[in-house]
């Protein structure tokens, strides 16, 4: 069994992973931020961001949430999307219908996408977003993971998008506004930047080809 790093979050983010680890659909995994510092203790996350393979109903799954959590707030909703806040701990609900890679694995209260399928979900946000935890997450992912492999990753989600696309958004990331983060060992973003520039100029030439 994995061992994860529970002090990256809160005693009320586990009490609610608890809650929907028993009773919720049993198909939800914990992906983003959250999933990446429980595996590496990178950083401190504050949201649980939950992912399934299927529609959500996203009506039955307020029904079953007020349940469960009488206190909470529901802040979006569109299709097979659902935003909320409980005691101050942000939580989302999304469908995701791309396959996974690896099997998800159930730790504690938690069931957890592995480190390449977090890869290919990064390189997804920021192909979208320009969030500087996202381009700190894949940063520490160049070295917990094969960074040569991210293409071939990325092809057996996205068979039919570029890699290009992520490449070139990675090579912006001295472009992206730092924002505090808290951790043991934050890095500092000059770090963050030549880890990521080594790397693009790893796939550069990997496209080159």
């Amino acid at each position: 069994m994995i061992m994860i790093h529970r002090e990256t979050i809160t005693q009320k983010m586990s009490e609610i992973a608890t809650v929907v680890y028993a009773r919720l659909d049993s198909s939800y995994y914990l992906a983003g931020g959250t999933a990446l510092a429980l595996l590496f203790g990178h950083r401190e996350s504050v949201d649980l961001d939950y992912f399934i393979s299927s529609h959500i109903d996203t009506q039955k799954l307020k029904d079953i949430l007020l349940l469960l959590f009488p206190q909470i707030l529901f802040t979006y909703e569109e299709i097979d999307t659902l935003w909320c806040s409980v005691d101050g701990v942000k939580i989302s609900f999304i469908s995701r219908f791309s396959p996974l890679i690896d099997t998800v694995e159930e730790v504690g209260e938690f069931r957890l996408v592995g480190a390449r399928d977090l890869v290919v979900m990064k390189l997804n946000a920021i192909c979208g977003r320009d969030e500087y935890k996202d381009y700190y997450d894949l940063a520490e992912l160049t070295i917990r993971t094969d960074g040569r492999e991210w293409p071939i990753l990325w092809e057996k989600v996205y068979p039919s998008s570029d890699v290009i696309a992520w490449i070139v958004a990675l090579s912006h990331v001295g472009n992206v506004t730092e924002v505090p983060l808290k951790g043991k060992n934050i890095r500092e973003k000059k770090e963050v930047e030549n880890m990521l520039f080594s790397l693009v100029k790893e796939m550069s030439s990997f496209v080159e080809k």
